[in-house]
C-alpha cells in the first residue's frame, strides 16, 4: 500500500512579521525553520520514503532539500503543489481577511 507523508515547509521569514505570502517566491526559512526540519528529517529516516516531491515555491524546496540531505532522494519539483492563490489579496499575507471585510462593508453600505 502507497503512504503519503505531507510535509509543510518550515517557518518563514514573513510569518515572523505576520505577512504570510501564498505563491510568491521570496520568503526564506527562518533559523527556526531550518531547526524545524533538521528535526524532522532525522525522523523521516524510519518511514521507508522512496519520492520526496516540493512545489517549486522557494521555502518549499528548501524544506525538501534540508530533508533530502538525510534522505538522498531525487526531488520531483511540481508547481501544482503550491499554495493557493488568494489573487489581488496576496499582498496582504494573512492580514486579507480584514481588507476584504473592509471592501465588502463598503460595498454594502
Amino acid at each position: 500500500m502507497t503512504k503519503i507523508i505531507l510535509i509543510r515547509h518550515g517557518e518563514e521569514e514573513k510569518k515572523k512579521t505576520n505577512n504570510v505570502e501564498y505563491q510568491t517566491d521570496n520568503s526564506d526559512l527562518t533559523i527556526k525553520g531550518i531547526e524545524q526540519v533538521r528535526k524532522l528529517s532525522s525522523k523521516l529516516k524510519d518511514f521507508n520514503i522512496t519520492k520526496i516531491y516540493s512545489s517549486d515555491i522557494k521555502r518549499s524546496l528548501h524544506t525538501a532539500e534540508i530533508i533530502n540531505k538525510e534522505l538522498n532522494l531525487e526531488i520531483k519539483i511540481d508547481k501544482r503543489l503550491r499554495e493557493r492563490n488568494i489573487g489581488e489579496f496576496e499582498k496582504y499575507g494573512d492580514n486579507w481577511r480584514k481588507y476584504f471585510n473592509k471592501l465588502k462593508d463598503k460595498e454594502l453600505a
